[in-house]
């Protein structure tokens, strides 16, 4: 009896226990410079069971919820937020991954068509701030 083999890949394959442990340790000790520059934070919808007021929102858990999902203190010039179908896991594998593709592409030619108007104001484009922004979403 040889199993079956499995060829599509499910988001729990990428999951380990020490990923796991090198991941908290990872977020007890680093702590990431503050970036200047507007970015564009790509998520998932969030669970916001509960509205307690304006501006908090609780999760189902009783947890609280941030729009921005905690990257404001880090980011100076302000946090736009794209929504993509799927959940933190599979936002990035098909089908959902079609959607934050061309959410992405969106995004990067008008940031490419501000930049060759030679406007600042719709994003800092330059090989290191698109660098930075790509690694945050």
């Amino acid at each position: 009896g040889s199993k079956p083999v499995r060829h599509t890949l499910l988001p729990s394959d990428f999951r380990s226990e020490s990923v796991g442990e090198a991941f908290i340790l990872a977020v007890k000790n680093y702590r990431p410079p503050i970036y200047k520059g507007n970015v564009v934070l790509f998520r998932p919808a969030l669970d916001e069971a509960y509205a307690l007021q304006p501006g908090r929102v609780v999760n189902i858990a009783g947890g609280f919820v941030d729009h921005a999902n905690y990257w404001g203190e880090f980011v100076a010039g302000g946090i736009d937020v794209e929504v993509v179908t799927g959940d933190h896991d599979s936002m990035v594998l098909e089908p959902h991954v079609r959607a934050l593709a061309a959410k992405l592409r969106a995004r990067l030619e008008t940031a490419q068509a501000a930049a060759t108007r030679g406007k600042s104001s719709e994003a800092d484009v330059s090989s290191e701030s698109a660098t930075e922004v790509l690694a945050l979403a």
